[in-house]
């Protein structure tokens, strides 16, 4: 009776999977996005929050960096101000967090729940990231980024879930979605929203916040992420009959940076302070990679034509 009674036990993630139709992943899928509100109990809101209150003020976050690769086998760290995480594979911190530890061990059934609709999704509960997210509201923001920029990353679907309750206009952190030469849509951070996008093709930035934000990330992997036809931009792509396609696929990623060199610098410089190493390591690794792309003629050429296609 007992196992009986332990193999029927409510998920965590029950509520979001009966919210996950096939309309809504489709929409991931052809619209790159999908919002959801009011998703959980407005209790277990409360409780994610507080626990995530009592990781900060405890000590068990850490400012979030970013990695940017320098030179063969070398990599620079540069540090995000008034932003923190902790990963919650490390047991120890989950211990710290018990509701959001349930979610964790919970993933199986969120993977299995998405993965008959959603295919792209690996149904085994090995294949996931879970990151809790504290802004401590001094105008923290994160630039323009892909969360798979390539191989060996697996990772094909976002979900964030916010935890501000009485986030306002004027409050700042909102997440900053970029579908590839389309209009930029911003989505604010409400409280009980959930957002799941393409890890691998949507180019997205924080807006930088003005009061303390709260939010947890899920990553879940895919078999066929990144495969090589994704991931390789080849002198067939770069023209105007395959805009759609590179537009729509994350063979995007290999020229959204040169393309959009204006809005990554901007995001750049909102996010690093000025006058700090920080800021002028990043402009400068991120003007580099664009020179370096541009070289290539044929390449710089395309994307002049891919600039004049932008609608923002």
């Amino acid at each position: 009776l007992f196992f009986f009674f332990q193999f029927f036990e409510m998920s965590s993630w029950d509520a979001l999977i009966d919210r996950l139709t096939g309309d809504v992943l489709k929409a991931v899928e052809t619209e790159g996005f999908v919002v959801l509100d009011g998703v959980f109990d407005g209790d277990v809101i409360d409780t994610y929050k507080e626990e995530i209150v009592g990781m900060h003020e405890k000590g068990h976050m850490i400012p979030n960096q970013v990695q940017y690769a320098v030179a063969a086998g070398k990599t620079l760290l540069l540090t995000k101000p008034g932003v923190f995480e902790s990963d919650i594979h490390d047991e120890a911190l989950r211990d710290k967090c018990p509701t959001i530890a349930r979610l964790f061990n919970d993933m199986g059934s969120l993977q299995r729940g998405l993965q008959p609709k959603c295919p792209v999704v690996v149904g085994d509960s090995k294949h996931f990231t879970l990151k809790l997210q504290y802004n401590d509201g001094t105008g923290g923001s994160v630039p323009f980024h892909y969360d798979n920029i390539g191989k060996p990353n697996k990772r094909c679907i976002t979900c964030l879930l916010y935890l501000n309750e009485e986030w306002k206009e004027g409050d700042g952190g909102e997440l900053l979605l970029l579908p590839f030469l389309g209009e930029p849509i911003v989505v604010p951070p409400l409280g009980n929203r959930v957002v799941l996008f393409r890890s691998d093709f949507v180019l997205h930035a924080v807006l930088k916040s003005n009061k303390p934000r709260y939010c947890f990330t899920v990553w879940l992997d895919g078999d066929e992420t990144n495969k090589d036809e994704d991931v390789h931009l080849r002198s067939k792509h770069l023209t105007p009959e395959h805009i759609d396609t590179i537009a729509s696929t994350p063979l995007q990623r290999s020229i959204s940076r040169a393309v959009y060199a204006d809005k990554y610098e901007e995001s750049i410089m909102e996010c690093f302070n000025e006058g700090t190493q920080d800021r002028k390591y990043a402009v400068a690794l991120h003007r580099t990679f664009v020179k370096q792309l541009l070289a290539n003629k044929s390449l710089a050429a395309f994307v002049d034509v891919l600039k004049d296609r932008r609608r923002w």
